[in-house]
């Protein structure tokens, strides 16, 4: 029988600069565990005479990942925002989900 169970899911943080070898987020929430925002890759507009223009959007990925509040991972949350305060700069922040049960990554 497949499963399509979550419970062997991984989500791994890296953070360019700062965490140059991606680390296993713990403790994250099993309900609403990460969010990906609907975004928009193109735009497309027809003028008054039906002709069609077209063009890539370039795009960010708002992600969000929900942690249990005695989650070990909230630590590495904490040191980006005291790198990013200090630095006084923005850190880049790549997320990889592994869901093994559905072969999916994220």
């Amino acid at each position: 029988m497949a499963t399509i169970t979550s419970a062997n899911a991984t989500i791994m943080l890296g953070a360019t600069g700062l965490l140059n070898v991606p680390v296993e987020l713990q403790g994250w929430e099993g309900d609403d565990s990460f969010a990906s925002q609907k975004i928009k890759t193109g735009e497309i507009k027809m003028g008054g005479d039906g002709k069609i223009a077209a063009g890539y959007l370039p795009h960010l990925f708002p992600f969000e990942i929900t942690l249990q509040p005695n989650s070990a991972s909230n630590q590495v949350f904490d040191a980006i925002l005291a790198y990013q305060n200090t630095t006084k700069d923005l850190v880049e922040l790549n997320v990889t989900v592994l869901i093994p049960s559905i072969s999916a990554v994220f």
